[in-house]
């Protein structure tokens, strides 16, 4: 939290980042670790810039969650195997509220899967792309 607050308060952001890619679910390959890294520095910004207004956004009447059954095209979720239970329940509910969503977990990843395998993640994404555009539409 010292890193966080220090950040917020215009300090470097590298001792925040660097803390946050000790977490279980970051990247485990190095290529995929040095990556999120720049990105993650290149962004720090985005730490410090808060909107105007509440702490938090009003929130959607009715919730999103209970809507994803009108979600009305082919949709692919994916999840790494190795990411945080919170990411895996989402992953869960939009699997099963969109109709027709494919759920694909991709093994030993964390909550970056296109960083930790992404041959397999590209692969993935492709082949879905191709069954769908080969695939008519489905009836509204």
């Amino acid at each position: 939290m010292k890193a966080f607050i220090s950040v917020l308060r215009g300090g470097d952001p590298a001792p925040f980042i660097d803390r946050l890619l000790t977490s279980p679910d970051s990247p485990r390959r190095d290529a995929g670790r040095a990556l999120l890294r720049r990105m993650l520095l290149d962004n720090a910004h985005v730490f410090t810039q808060f909107p105007p207004g509440p702490a938090f956004p009003k929130l959607l009447d009715p919730p999103s969650a209970g809507r994803l059954g009108e979600i009305g095209v082919p949709t692919l979720v994916m999840v790494g195997e190795r990411d945080l239970g919170n990411a895996k329940r989402f992953a869960d509910i939009l699997q099963q509220g969109i109709p027709g969503a494919t759920m694909v977990t991709v093994a030993a990843a964390g909550h970056f899967p296109n960083l930790d395998d992404p041959e397999f993640f590209n692969d993935t994404v492709i082949q879905f792309l191709t069954v769908t555009r080969s695939s008519p539409p489905a009836d509204p």
